[in-house]
């Protein structure tokens, strides 16, 4: 889900066209079509006690942080928030709203396009963000990248309980 509920009864997907299924939507369903949605599940809520939070959404993974923003854009929460995208794919168009997402949030926006700028990693990330430490951690993409970055941000010295990964699989 990429929207902010906002009492209208819409919603919107980010869907990435990966399998026979995920490519033909766009052709069989419309919008006004009438669906049964299921979920969410788990406690990828953003809520902590830490006054700063620093997002990782790698890939299609962005979907769930675009929709925190956007609610955030009408209701501010006063964190101070770093969102990390690392990207395989250069969309210029899709990285103009997530910018704007991002301005209107109040969310400082790091896009780390791997073909020029490299991967994301943990020292990379602490030396971008000051007070990380002291930050909750909220990622969703890849599982082997996630279960990677907190174990070498739990290296650094981020206490586990601080980093909450979305149970994120590609099938």
């Amino acid at each position: 889900m990429a929207s902010a509920w906002s009492g209208d009864g819409t919603i919107t997907f980010i869907i990435k066209a990966l399998g026979d299924y995920t490519r033909t939507l766009k052709d069989s369903v419309q919008t006004g079509d009438p669906v049964l949605i299921e979920g969410p599940y788990g406690k990828f809520d953003f809520q902590g006690p830490q006054e700063r939070q620093i997002w990782i959404g790698a890939g299609i993974g962005i979907t769930p942080f675009i929709a925190r923003m956007k609610a955030l854009a009408v209701v501010p929460d006063g964190k101070a928030i770093d969102l990390f995208h690392p990207t395989a794919a250069y969309d210029e168009h899709a990285l103009g709203l997530l910018a704007r997402d991002a301005q209107a949030a109040g969310v400082r926006l790091h896009v780390l396009w791997s073909e020029r700028d490299g991967l994301l990693d943990a020292a990379r990330l602490a030396a971008q963000v000051a007070g990380w430490q002291d930050a909750d951690i909220w990622f969703c993409g890849p599982a082997a990248f996630g279960r990677s970055l907190k174990k070498d941000l739990m290296a650094l010295g981020l206490p586990e309980a601080r980093f909450h990964q979305e149970l994120f699989q590609m099938r």
